[in-house]
């Protein structure tokens, strides 16, 4: 917990892997049990004692891009809400208003709004990506 706020800084796609212990509200993108009765593996602590069972946890987090805030595109707006990983918020295109809720994955960004899924790659100040076949989208902060 104490390196969070450094790991949140680091590259967006930045891997980070922990042996049992969380970042509290900051949810893992992968969490992996090793199996309790594997005979090909025997884990000892330094001291030469059998490892606890619940040392036998990995979780992976994949340092987020920034998006949170308010993003420009030709004709609309997007309100991103973000929270580590996940994203909700709204998208103004014209007089339509929608919802929308969504992943990133480091630089790579993907959500629904309006029944059309959307994704992309953010890039500093600008976010651009597919829509479906044959439509781009591309905005900006």
């Amino acid at each position: 917990m104490q390196l969070r706020t450094k790991i949140l800084d680091m590259q967006p796609g930045t891997r980070i892997v922990s042996n049992t212990f969380d970042m509290a509200d900051w949810q893992p993108d992968k969490t992996t049990h090793l199996e309790q009765n594997l005979d090909w593996i025997t884990v000892f602590t330094s001291r030469g004692e059998r490892c606890n069972p619940t040392w036998r946890i990995a979780h992976l987090w994949i340092v987020p891009a920034e998006v949170n805030g308010i993003w420009n595109f030709e004709g609309g707006q997007i309100s991103f809400i973000q929270n580590f990983q996940n994203i909700t918020g709204d998208m103004t295109r014209g007089n339509e208003e929608m919802n929308l809720v969504g992943k990133l994955d480091g630089d790579k960004i993907r959500f629904v709004a309006g029944g059309k899924e959307y994704s992309g790659t953010v890039s500093g100040n600008t976010i651009s990506g597919t829509c479906g076949e044959g439509c781009s989208w591309k905005c900006t902060r």
